[in-house]
């Protein structure tokens, strides 16, 4: 067997050129190899290299899918909380205005001691102070409590009677304006 028939049965071109290169255009490196032509083994060296690099897995794109992830994540995170603090805005509004409508304008002319005993829910004081005329209703005074994210302290207090839920929720959730409590 010819070592042009043995380099062109084993060899994968992959070239700019098409077509292999004939033999007689690789020449005979036994005989006289033209200069500047490569060998056959470098040849089939160069080409298993070249195999090798078109088989590397390229990092490239993953770079890119890891920062498009990462700037869609956080335009998603900022757009969630965008809609957060809207609705927020929206329920506090909407708690003030039902509440006005509900409830007594102003913050009234008559006075009132009303007691919150330790461990009491807003339910409860909410129904306490509609009975005392504090209030209009339990539920503008929940509502203002909820919104606010207001906690009701224990002691004794004294209120404006009618007042509106939003005058009477700060009276209500601040313990140093109870004055029988220690």
């Amino acid at each position: 067997m010819d070592l042009g028939e043995f380099f062109d049965s084993h060899a994968e071109w992959t070239g700019d050129d098409p077509v292999p290169p004939t033999p007689s255009a690789i020449g005979d490196s036994a005989d006289h190899p033209e200069p500047g032509t490569p060998s056959p083994t470098a040849l089939s060296r160069r080409s298993r290299r070249m195999r090798q690099r078109r088989h590397r897995p390229r990092r490239g794109p993953i770079v890119v899918i890891v920062v498009v992830a990462a700037v869609i994540l956080s335009l998603l995170a900022v757009g969630v909380h965008a809609g957060y603090r809207t609705l927020s805005g929206w329920r506090v509004g909407m708690a003030s205005s039902t509440s006005a409508s509900l409830d007594y304008p102003g913050p009234g002319t008559g006075s009132v001691e009303f007691t919150v005993s330790t461990g009491e829910s807003v339910s409860p004081v909410a129904e306490r102070l509609v009975k005392a005329s504090v209030v209009k209703t339990a539920d503008a005074f929940s509502s203002v409590v909820a919104a606010n994210g207001s906690t009701l302290h224990p002691g004794t207090y004294e209120l404006k009677r009618p007042t509106s839920a939003p005058d009477a929720v700060p009276i209500l959730s601040g313990p140093s304006k109870a004055p029988g409590v220690l």
